[in-house]
C-alpha cells in the first residue's frame, strides 16, 4: 500500500532545543523542555512520553546556533512563536507555528583558534 504525504511543506530532521510553554491555570505557566524530532517553515515534531492534547495553545522558545561570516564569534539567537498542538500520539506530538515570530540574539562566544 502506497501512503500518500498529506505534507505541504517540507520537513527537516533537525534537533533543536526547545522550551514549551503551556498556560496551567489562572497565571500558572508549566515549562517543558524537549528536542524537535523534525521541523518545517509551519511546524514541529516533538518525541515525548508525555504529550499534550490536541487544541492546546502554547508558546515555544527555541535556540539556534548561527555562524556569522562576518565576525569571529558563534551568536545564539531565539525564536518565538505561539502555536497548537495539532496531533498527539503515545510517544509525540506535532504543533502546527502560528504566523507571527520573534527572533533575537542571546549572546555571543569565541570561536575557538585552531592551532
Amino acid at each position: 500500500m502506497v501512503v500518500k504525504e498529506k505534507r505541504k511543506m517540507e520537513r527537516f530532521e533537525l534537533k533543536v532545543f526547545s522550551k514549551i510553554q503551556v498556560e496551567s491555570g489562572w497565571h500558572n505557566t508549566d515549562t517543558i523542555e524537549l528536542n524537535t524530532e523534525n521541523i518545517c517553515s509551519n511546524g514541529a515534531y516533538f518525541k515525548t512520553s508525555k504529550p499534550l492534547p490536541v487544541g492546546t495553545s502554547v508558546s515555544l522558545a527555541m535556540k539556534l546556533k548561527v555562524n556569522s561570516k562576518l565576525k569571529s564569534t558563534i551568536n545564539l539567537m531565539a525564536i518565538e512563536v505561539s502555536g497548537k498542538v495539532i496531533r498527539s500520539e503515545k510517544d509525540g506530538m506535532a504543533i502546527r507555528f502560528d504566523n507571527g515570530y520573534k527572533m533575537m540574539p542571546l549572546g555571543n562566544k569565541p570561536k575557538k583558534k585552531k592551532s
